[in-house]
This record gives structure tokens, sequence and C-alpha cells, in this order.
């Protein structure tokens, strides 16, 4: 088919061709992935990265070194059929040059000869000639009288003229014939010279021609042994890339393996956190709900200060008109109804249970053991209740403790720093008739100041346990290194370390373990950019090695907020956090206050035992 110049490609072709580079885009995407080579040695963990232009370099440089081997080896062995093929014409000159030089000898023996025949013929027609030329000249005189002699009548001399002039014509021709073969000779003879020039000229040509060959022979042999030699490092660099790739695919497939994990883990963990944020929610709802039944019990006990109160200046009253009834019953009897009235009052209700007014026929005593028997029955239900309140307050408090004390905190230093005073003890009052008539109301105020003192200390609990960092800083990280003694990577003497090196991605998201103020934000030495939070009570968190700080000095932040990115300034071998947690200025081990985390944000079941997390916190 002719095209002509206003030929397109036809939209299939362009599909085609589409299609074409998207297959070739597709196969490099796939081949040329980005890859990081993870390395762990002593404790250290290195980061190499295979960018896609690195890795077609890489391919690039492979392909042109084969390919420059197999060219090299391919020249080689055409320069050695040509040097084959060279020397088989040197071989073919020289055998053509011994049967050029049999062939001159040949001729030189022919020529030498013909030259010696010619010789003796020279010297045999020299002497013939010269008596030819005696005869001749003896002839001179009888050829002027040659008329006279044809017209003479003698003929005696006719017959030797005759046969004279035959001879003579003989050698004329025997003469010409000899300088025909004479010119012969000497054209051959200088042909034969010329060929013979022409032959050593070609023989030293060929010799310079053999030179150069063998100067390049030699060349050709030093190359043959150089490009044998760069073969044998490539055979050994290729020996080496095929070792490295081997390794390189080896430590992908752990990688993968690996990121498989460590997906897997992520989902676990990431269904762990919902569940744990899920039970944080349900405690905070439940820690809200606990708030409202102690205010509303707050003001039951408050009710109940006062009922006791009237109850006690009742009671007071009483005793005080008992003991002088005895002499004045009849004036009392009015008073009497007043105090029944007020005490109807103060009980709430009417002391028959039917809201009937109490008959004013009723015996004293009898009216006062209904009323004494119903302030009891309300006592009871008032104690009852504190009693649960305050096992309730007090479980609470025991939790807050034990939390307190797996992080390793001295409890006691930080209540006293949190402004906490110590729980009273106490219980209801067991005893005889003595109590009950003389105190009817001691183990309802012992009762009261326990639930008192145990939401004072919940309370105060409540605000240490918002400053606790519980967490871990990083949601995936690898444990490089814990707290206390161990080999240091740069000196490698033992040496002790004041925190967690938490290894992760680079400019990974770090969090603030608990709300708090900015106290630093900036480069600190070793500790390379740096920042550090307060979180009162005494408590202090550090970041240290970060790639950058997204916080200032001064800054109020939240649990969880984003204070900088993960990285490896200072004095660092690759990307992490160094954390570190501080009470009262003094480092103590962060890796305990994780595992009370992970306590607090996901409680096991009765007889299990918490997982341990690792590379996200839970929460």
């Amino acid at each position: 088919m002719k095209l002509g110049l206003n030929w397109r490609p036809n939209w299939q072709a362009k599909v085609i061709l589409q299609n074409t580079f998207a297959a070739i885009r597709r196969f490099f995407a796939v081949v040329y992935r980005e890859r990081e080579l993870i390395l762990r040695a002593d404790g250290q963990v290195r980061y190499l990265q295979l960018t896609r232009p690195i890795q077609v370099t890489a391919s690039v440089v492979v392909v042109a070194i084969f390919g420059w081997a197999f060219g090299m080896t391919a020249l080689w062995e055409v320069q050695r059929d040509v040097i084959d093929e060279k020397i088989g014409q040197l071989k073919d000159s020289e055998v053509a040059y011994g049967d050029l030089l049999d062939e001159i000898l040949t001729y030189q023996e022919k020529v030498a000869d013909v030259t010696t025949k010619l010789q003796q013929k020279h010297a045999y027609l020299l002497k013939e000639l010269g008596d030819s030329g005696a005869a001749r000249l003896a002839l001179q005189p009888l050829e002027s009288d040659k008329t006279e002699l044809q017209t003479s009548p003698f003929d005696e001399g006719n017959e030797s003229r005759q046969s004279l002039r035959i001879h003579l014509a003989q050698v004329d021709i025997e003469l010409e014939q000899m300088t025909e073969t004479t010119n012969l000779l000497e054209n051959s003879l200088s042909k034969v010279k010329a060929r013979l020039a022409r032959a050593e000229f070609e023989r030293d040509s060929f010799a310079r021609r053999g030179d150069s060959m063998q100067d390049h022979i030699r060349d050709l042999q030093d190359q043959l042994v150089k490009a044998r030699a760069r073969a044998a490092r490539l055979d050994r660099m290729k020996n080496d890339l095929d070792d490295n790739l081997q390794s390189a695919r080896e430590s992908h497939a752990q990688i993968v393996q690996e990121r498989s994990i460590l997906q897997r883990r992520k989902r676990e963990l990431e269904n762990d956190l919902g569940a744990s944020r899920a039970r944080g929610d349900s405690l905070q709802a439940e820690v809200a709900k606990l708030g409202q039944e102690l205010e509303s019990a707050q003001e039951k006990v408050t009710t109940v200060v006062g009922h006791r109160s009237a109850l006690q200046a009742l009671v007071s009253r009483l005793e005080t008109q008992l003991q002088t009834a005895e002499g004045r019953i009849s004036g009392l009897e009015k008073d009497f109804n007043g105090v029944i009235a007020g005490l109807e009052q103060s009980t709430g209700g009417r002391p028959n249970g039917e809201g009937s007014p109490v008959l004013p026929e009723m015996p004293f005593r009898e009216r006062a053991d209904i009323l004494l028997d119903r302030l009891a029955g309300l006592q009871s239900s008032q104690e009852v209740v504190l009693e649960q309140l305050r096992e309730r307050t007090s479980g609470n408090v025991k939790d807050a403790e034990r939390i307190i004390e797996m992080t390793g905190l001295d409890i006691t230093k930080v209540l006293d720093i949190a402004g906490v005073a110590p729980v009273g003890k106490g219980g209801p009052v067991t005893g005889g008739p003595e109590n009950g008539a003389g105190e009817p109301n001691s183990a309802l105020v012992s009762t009261l100041n326990d639930v008192e003192g145990h939401i004072a200390r919940w309370e105060a609990l409540k605000s240490v346990l918002k400053s606790l960092p519980l967490i871990s800083p990083v949601d995936h990280y690898h444990l490089a290194s814990r707290f206390g003694m161990r080999r240091d990577p740069f000196t490698k003497r033992r040496a002790m370390h004041y925190g967690l090196d938490l290894a992760g991605w680079k400019r990974a998201p770090v969090f603030a373990t608990a709300e708090g103020v900015v106290v630093y934000s900036g480069r600190k030495g070793r500790y390379g950019r740096m920042v550090e939070v307060d979180h009162g009570n005494g408590l202090r968190t550090r970041y240290a090695h970060l790639f950058r700080a997204t916080v200032k000095k001064g800054q109020k932040i939240g649990h969880r907020h984003k204070i900088g990115l993960l990285g490896s300034t200072g004095r660092s071998t690759g990307p992490h956090v160094h954390y570190e947690i501080l009470f009262n200025g003094k480092q103590i081990d962060p890796f305990k206050f994780i595992k009370a985390g992970r306590h607090v944000f996901k409680e096991p079941k009765a007889g299990d035992k918490p997982k341990a997390k690792r590379g996200k916190s839970a929460g």
C-alpha cells in the first residue's frame, strides 16, 4: 500500500499505540516500584531507599555492562576471524612468492642457456662473417664487372657465386631470426625483470603488511587479554550483583512478610483501638453518671445532716423534758403534742403509715416508740445508700491508685503534690444498747465522713490521671532501645539510657501523650530538635530527635495533640523518637506508663493477661 504525503494514522493505530505505551508504563510501574531496604545490625536500624530512577539507572548500567561484554566478545571473535583470514592470505602470498621465485630461477636458467647458445652462434657468425667479408672484399672488384661477366661467355664462376649468395641469404635469414629471438629474449628478460621487481615490491609490501599485521595481532592479543580481564571483572561484578540481588530479594521477601504481619497487626490494633475508644467513652459516661450520683448523694447527705441536727436538737429537748416530766405531766401534754408535730414534720409523714393523725389518747411511750421506729427506718435506708456510695467511690479510688502504682510512681508523693489528704478509716458502728440509745446516728456520721473523704480523693485522683502520659507518642513503631543500661551505639560502651527509642518511618506524626503546656520547643544539644511538655503534678515528657516541631513554647495542648514529625536530628543513628518521662526532674521508665495505659483502656476478662501491644498505643 502506498502512503501519500497527507497520510495520517487512523484511530485504530492510535488506540494500539496508546495501549502499547500504557502497557509499558504499567510494566515499569510494577517492575520499578518504590522500594526501601531496612538494614538492622547491632541494635541499629538503617533505611536504604531505592527510588524508581535509581532502579532504572542500575538496570541500564547492568544491561550496558552485559551488552558491552557481549559486544567485545563478538568483536573479538570477528577480529580473530579477520586475523585468521589475514594469516591465510600471508601463507598464500608466501607460497605464491616461492612459486614465482622458482619460475624466475627457471627463466634465469633458460636465459643463461639461450645466452650461451647466442654467444656460440655469434662467435660462429663472426667467424663466418669474417670469411664472408674477405670474400666480399675480394669479390668487390669483380662486381663492377658483373655485367661483363654475365655477358661473358665464360661461366666458370657462376655456380660458386650462386652458392655463396644462397649461403649468405641463409646467413642473413638466420641473423634476422637470431635478432628477433634476441629481441624476444630481451623483451622476455625485461618482463621477467619487471615481474621480479614487482614481486620484490610485493614481497616488501607483504613484509611490511606482515609486520603491521603482527603489530595488529599483538594489539589484538593485548586487547583480548584486557577483554578477558574485563570479562573476568564483569563476571565477578555479575556474581556480586547476583549476590546483592539475591540478598535484596531475600530482604524484600522478609520486608513483604513483615509488612503483611504489620498490616495484620495494624488491623488488629485498629480493632482494639476502636474497642478501647468505645470502652473509654463508656468509662467517661460512667464517670459522668457517677458524678451525678455523687452530687445527688451529697444533696441527700446534706438533707440527712440537716435532719440529723434537727433530730438531735429534738432528742435533746425530749431528754430534758423527760427528766422533768414526772412532776409536770399535765402541763407538758400540750408541749408534747407540739414535739410530736415537729417529729412528724421531720420524718415526712404520720407514724401510723396511713396518713392519719396520732391519736391523742395514745400513751406517751407508745407514741414515742412509733416515732423512734420510723426515725430508725429512715436512718437505716440512708445508711444503705451511703454504704453503696462509699463502696463505689472506694472501688474507683483503689482502681486509680492501682493504675498510678503500675506506672512506678510513689503514690504518696504524687498525692502530696496534688494536695490530696489520706482517706480516714471508718464504718458502721456496732455495739450494745448504749450506742443505739446514746448516739443513734454515729454509724451514719461515720459512713458520711468516709463517703466525703473518698469523693474528695477521687476528684483529686481524676486530676492526677488526666496528667499521666499513658500512651505511646507514635502509632506505629519498633522498640529499638529500652530504659536502663545498654551498649551505646557510638562509643560501644555500656551507658545509662534514660528513655525509650521508638524507631519508625521518617516524618511520621508524633503525638503528646497527655494534655499540658509546652515548656520547650527547639534544638537542644544531643537531643537534636526536641519538645518538652509539662503535664502538672510534677510530670513532664520529652520528645527528641524530631524532624520538625509543630508546637511553640507556652502553647496549651490536649491529649494526642500532634507536636512534631519523627526524624533523626542530634546524636542519632536513624529515624526514631527518644521518649522520656520525668517526675520531679528525674527520669523514670516510660514503658511502665504505656503498660498501665493498656490496662486502663483495655480491661481483660477474668483470668486473662493484658495483651502487650507493639507498634501502636491503645486509646
